[in-house]
């Protein structure tokens, strides 16, 4: 029986730690592209400073642990269903 908890512990970190690393860098990624638009169409320098890969993080790290453990009860649930048939 161990085991089987070990297996959704290690399911569900891996769920977050997915989920936060995707949320972080697709974030960064739009902030990126935002800064690029404004360089390009109103010739703004480009800059991106600390604070906004902070917020970028933060972001992430929370929207991150909220999906992935969104994700994981959703599959858990769907487990324990085709479990008890």
């Amino acid at each position: 029986m161990m085991i089987k908890k070990r297996n959704w512990l290690s399911l569900m970190a891996y769920l977050i730690v997915a989920s936060v690393v995707a949320i972080f860098l697709s974030f960064l990624l739009l902030q990126i592209g935002v800064e690029l638009f404004f360089l390009i169409f109103y010739g703004l320098p480009f800059q991106i400073s600390n604070i906004d890969i902070w917020k970028c993080l933060k972001g992430g790290l929370g929207g991150g642990i909220v999906a992935g453990i969104g994700c994981w009860w959703i599959y858990y649930q769907r487990y324990r269903k085709s479990r008890s048939r």
